[in-house]
This record gives structure tokens, sequence and C-alpha cells, in this order.
């Protein structure tokens, strides 16, 4: 069988939609196909070297090309390379494309008179993310990337053979939107790279518990949740918590906060590592946005507790004081942040060791390998 994996954003391990993106570099590749790549170029040459072909798209253009392609109303500086790739997609059984805001790519796959499957991974419900982040930046870009998003996004849920959601949430939403039959959405949780193991702990707990906050920190609710939490939380567990964020792109008020607060901030790091191997519980006190957040993900990979709003729990389905912690006010997270302070090695060791048995089970990625394959040996039986 040949596969053909087309994306808008490369797979990666900093990012969030990279790591999202990754998931299905491993798992396609990882099953009984030959699997190509299309989109951006993969830096990680590792990760590029799983695929049999690469075909990467151009990733600059000059003026008079861009201005071309917005005239096509396009913003998406792939366009272009995309419309000069010749390709015979005829030679692949299943074509994969990941996000659901680009309909060009469907839109030529038709065209070509394409005879396979076509599946369609939606990591956000778009039309819902550009109108979050249209409201945090109302600019004018943003504002036509919104009114255009649900036309696009429709086209493409109506002319693929399976849509995956990421959550129950995200399916029910798209269901709404799009009149789409709910046989043609399935659930397909997020996924992440496997840590060499859990963390333990060995002798004497340390005065104060190691935290970490990270993620896109240009987003609207990620930034919002990082400052929310440096104003309405950290004042009050300062004495016996040790705070770094570490994100991708942090805006002016995520830094500004940071600095107002004492607290490290570390820029757009190349690797995430280092972080998670420091820390001793994930703070992700998130309250809007779409999709499920991948840092949880992360976090669970390294067998780490993750303190999080029932909104970040949406797809993990986290248990309370078990294998996480779910608090929704600023009081519930000073709660638990002295709570988690005062437990003992024991404890504290069988919290991550449930949170490493979650992952496992459900978020690692051979788990994730598995349900590729029962969904592409499915859908191809048609």
């Amino acid at each position: 069988m040949r596969i053909l994996h087309i994306a808008t954003q490369a797979p990666g391990h900093t990012s969030g939609g990279e790591i999202g993106t990754l998931l299905f570099s491993y798992a396609l590749n990882n099953i009984n196909a030959v699997v190509d790549y299309i989109g951006p170029e993969i830096k990680d040459k590792a990760i590029a070297s799983w695929y049999n072909k690469t075909i990467y798209l151009e990733k600059s253009i000059n003026k008079i090309e861009k201005v071309w392609t917005l005239m096509h109303f396009y913003f998406d500086r792939h366009y272009l390379g995309w419309k000069r790739t010749k390709i015979d997609y005829n030679e692949y059984q299943v074509i994969f494309v990941e996000f659901t805001k680009m309909d060009y790519f469907i839109r030529d796959i038709l065209k070509s008179g394409y005879r396979g499957k076509i599946i369609v991974r939606a990591h956000n419900v778009e039309h819902d993310f550009f109108k979050i982040n249209f409201t945090a930046h109302k600019t004018f870009m943003n504002g036509a990337k919104y009114l255009i998003s649900k036309k696009r996004e429709g086209y493409m849920i109506a002319n693929s053979d399976l849509v995956l959601a990421i959550t129950e949430l995200d399916k029910k939403r798209l269901i709404e939107l799009y009149n789409v039959s709910p046989d043609k959405v399935q659930i397909f949780p997020v996924a992440v790279n496997l840590a060499k193991d859990t963390k333990v702990f060995n002798g004497k707990i340390s005065e104060r518990v190691k935290c970490l906050i990270t993620g896109s920190l240009w987003f609207g609710p990620n930034a919002d949740a990082t400052v929310w939490f440096l104003k309405e939380v950290y004042p009050t567990v300062r004495s016996i918590c040790d705070l770094t964020v570490a994100g991708f792109r942090p805006n002016e008020r995520v830094k500004q906060s940071c600095q107002e607060s004492g607290v490290k901030l570390v820029d757009s790091p190349d690797n995430m590592e280092p972080y998670f191997n420091e820390t001793e519980m994930v703070l992700a006190p998130i309250f809007d946005g779409g999709g499920m957040k991948v840092k949880i993900a992360e976090a669970l990979s390294y067998g780490l507790p993750v303190m999080t709003t029932d909104h970040g729990n949406i797809g993990y389905d986290l248990i309370d004081r078990k294998n996480g912690f779910i608090a929704n006010t600023a009081q519930d997270f000073i709660s638990d942040i002295k709570f988690y302070y005062g437990l003992d090695n024991e404890a504290r060791t069988l919290i991550l060791k449930n949170s490493w048995e979650t992952y496992v089970e459900k978020f690692s990625l051979n788990a994730a390998t598995k349900r590729c394959d029962e969904i592409i040996c499915n859908i191809t039986a048609k």
C-alpha cells in the first residue's frame, strides 16, 4: 500500500502543531505501507528518513507571487509551491491530509480524478480557532481568515472519506457546523513521543516544588492563562513553588508578567526535553481554545503530574489527585499545589506511576500506531 501524507506544518518536536503532525509521521510509517510526504521542509533529518520520498513546498515567495496568492484569497505561503507540484495522486491508495483549513489540497486532488480514499485530520475546529484568534487580535488578516474558514473547512470535510477529530467535543462541533454524518467522524486523540522512563523520587523531597508552564505563548488562550496564573496564583505559592515558563514566541504581556513576578522565562527553546526533565509538575491553567492540549500529553510522557482545568482536561479524562489534578479557580490551584507539596515520596511516586500508565495506554505513539493501522485497514477494505 502507498500513502501520501500532506501537511502545512512539518513534523517536529517544538510547537504543538509540529508535534501533532509528528504523530502521523510516526504512525503511518510504522504500519505496512510506503509513505511519501508533501509539505514544508522537515528539519529533523531522522524524521525525514522515515519517509520513502519527501517533496518540500517552497517556503518563500516574492512580492508579486504574494499578491497573486492573496488575489486567490489564500494566506498560506506554501500555496504556490503546491500548485507547482506535479504528482500522480492515483499512485496512492490513501491520501492523508493534516489540518482542515487548506481546501486547495482536496480541490486539486479531486480535479485529477483521484480514485482512492482521502482522510482529513482536524487538529482543531478551524472555524472556531480562527474566531478565537480574531477576537484576541482584531486585524484585517485574522478577520479574513475567520470569514472564509467555515466554507473551506466544510468543503474539506464534505469531500473526504473520513475525518479524524481529536476530541468528542470537536466531533460534535464538526457535525453541528457541517451537518456531517456521525459515522464519518472518528476520534483520534493526541499522542506524543515516548520518554525514556517515568520519574521517581529518591531521598529527600526538595523544599520547593519545581513547576513548568509551556505551550505556544503567542496564542491568546495560552498567553492569557499564563498571565492569569502569575497574577492570581503564583504570589500565594511562590514560597513553595519554583516556576519556569518555557514556550514558543511569548507575547509582550507574558514577558512583562514574568519579569514583574521574578519568574524565569525561556523564549522559544529549541528542545523542551531539559525543561520537562528538570520539573516535577506541569501547570496548564487553560480556560479556552480548541482540541487537545499537546503539552499535557507531553508532560504525561515524562511521567509528570499535570495540574489543569476542566477545559484543559478535554480528551484526557484525568482523575483528580490520582493521575493528575483538576483546578478551575485560583483557590483550587493554590490548594492543589499545597496538597502536592505536602505529599511524601511514596504518594508522589504513585501519582507519577499513574500518569505514566495513562500515557502508555492512551497517548503514546505505539498506541496511536495500532489505532492508525485499524483505521487504514478499515477504510481501504470498503
